[in-house]
């Protein structure tokens, strides 16, 4: 399901994320498996999770 524009966790903050891990992924600062681990577990603490934010 996608994710509201309206609220908390909107789908604006949710594609911020994505793009911080999607760069941490491309520098090498984080591997691809980590990241989607931490995007599957909970996008909301994915960027904590990889220590990224």
């Amino acid at each position: 399901m996608p994710e509201p524009y309206t609220g908390s966790q909107t789908a604006h903050s949710k594609d911020g994320a994505e793009t911080k891990l999607k760069n941490a992924v491309c520098v090498g600062t984080n591997t691809l498996s980590s990241v989607r681990s931490a995007i599957k577990n909970n996008w909301t603490t994915a960027l904590q999770v990889t220590e990224i934010g």
